[in-house]
């Protein structure tokens, strides 16, 4: 499984379905979904190739963010 098919999984626990909608609702009110969605952006960004990839730095940085404002641990 690739890290985007992971992240509708997560969705899926989470809501019951999967929806962009779900994945939006769960980022701007649940703050350790938010680690979770960081997480699975690194796995994926990681996983492909090319100008995407030159990205991941940013996201490594957003997803320590998230998991200090979260207070958990979850090194990427």
């Amino acid at each position: 499984m690739n890290a985007w098919d992971v992240m509708k999984a997560d969705t899926y626990r989470q809501y019951g379905r999967f929806s962009w909608r779900c994945i939006i609702e769960a980022i701007a009110t649940q703050r350790t979904f938010r680690v979770i969605v960081t997480l699975r952006l690194c796995q994926g960004i990681a996983d492909s190739s090319g100008v995407l990839r030159l990205t991941l730095p940013f996201f490594k940085i957003l997803h320590k963010f998230t998991t200090w404002a979260a207070a958990m641990d979850m090194p990427w």
